[in-house]
C-alpha cells in the first residue's frame, strides 16, 4: 500500500505495517499545544462545538499545556489533513497550534479485513457514474450496445501502477503503459485500463466499485482513481 510522502503519510504508513484496520472506525487523538493553563479552558469549548471530545492536560515532560482532541472516525487521509487544518484554526484564536496526533492498533479484531469506501465517497462515485452515462445517451450512444471503459489512475510512480496491473490483467481489462503527466509542477503518472461494458448503472457501478476497492487497498485512497470515460457508440439506421 501507498501513502503521500509526507509526515502524515509516513504515520499511517507505520499504523499499515502494525495493522491498523481501516474498515473501522477509530478513536483518533489530536493535540493542540496552548500557551497557558487560561488559553486551554478558553478552547475547550470551541473544539468541544466542534463535535469533538476534549480534555486539557499539563505535560511534565514537555513542559506545555495541551489539548488532547478525541473523536472516533474512520483513518484517512484527506480526513487527518482536514481535522488538523480545522484545529489549528482554533487553536490560532487563543495563540495555540496543532501538535500531531496519533491512534492506537487493536491486533485483536479485523487486521485482515477489507477496507471499504466511506458512504459519501461511494455516493461521489455513483453519481459521477450516472452523469457520465446520461452524457453518452445525450450524445447519441446506442445505449444497448456494450461500450469500451477506459478507467484511470493518477498515481506518484510506475511502480504503483504494477501493483494493480496483474490483478486487472487477470480480470480481462487491457492493461496500458502509464504515461507521465506534469500537474501543479509535479510529475503524476496517468495509469489506464479498459474493458468492454454495458452502459447501464449497475454494470458501470460494479466496474467503478471494483476500481475504487483497488485505489483503497493498494493506495489507502479513492482520490488515486480519477473515473473513467467511453466513446459514443454510433446506432446503425437502415434505409430501404
Amino acid at each position: 500500500m501507498r501513502f503521500p510522502n509526507d509526515e502524515d503519510g509516513h504515520v499511517l504508513h507505520t499504523l499499515y505495517k502494525e495493522g491498523l484496520d481501516f474498515s473501522q472506525e477509530h478513536v483518533v487523538d489530536f493535540f493542540v499545544v496552548v500557551p497557558n493553563q487560561q488559553s486551554g479552558e478558553a478552547l475547550l469549548p470551541l473544539i468541544m462545538g466542534a463535535g469533538f471530545d476534549c480534555e486539557l492536560q499539563y505535560s511534565d515532560e514537555y513542559e506545555d499545556w495541551t489539548c488532547y482532541c478525541s473523536k472516533k472516525m474512520f483513518v484517512r487521509y484527506e480526513k487527518i489533513i482536514a481535522i488538523q487544518q480545522q484545529l489549528n484554526e482554533l487553536g490560532e484564536k487563543v495563540g495555540g497550534h496543532i501538535d500531531g496526533w496519533a491512534t492506537l492498533v487493536d491486533n485483536s479484531v479485523g487486521g485482515n479485513e477489507k477496507m471499504a469506501e466511506l458512504l459519501e465517497e461511494r455516493q461521489r462515485r455513483e453519481q459521477e457514474d450516472i452523469e457520465t452515462i446520461e452524457a453518452l445517451a445525450e450524445a447519441g450512444s446506442n445505449m444497448k450496445k456494450e461500450h469500451y471503459l477506459e478507467h484511470y489512475f493518477v498515481l506518484d510512480t510506475i511502480d504503483m501502477a504494477e501493483n494493480i496491473a496483474d490483478d486487472l490483467q487477470m480480470e480481462g481489462y487491457d492493461v496500458y503503459e502509464p504515461m507521465e503527466h506534469t500537474e501543479g509542477g509535479s510529475v503524476v503518472y496517468i495509469f489506464a485500463v479498459g474493458k468492454s461494458c454495458m452502459p447501464t448503472k449497475e454494470a458501470v457501478s460494479a466496474e467503478t466499485k471494483r476500481m475504487a476497492e483497488l485505489a483503497i487497498t493498494h493506495f489507502g485512497s479513492t482520490d488515486y482513481y480519477d473515473g473513467w470515460e467511453a466513446e459514443v457508440v454510433k446506432k446503425r439506421f437502415f434505409f430501404f
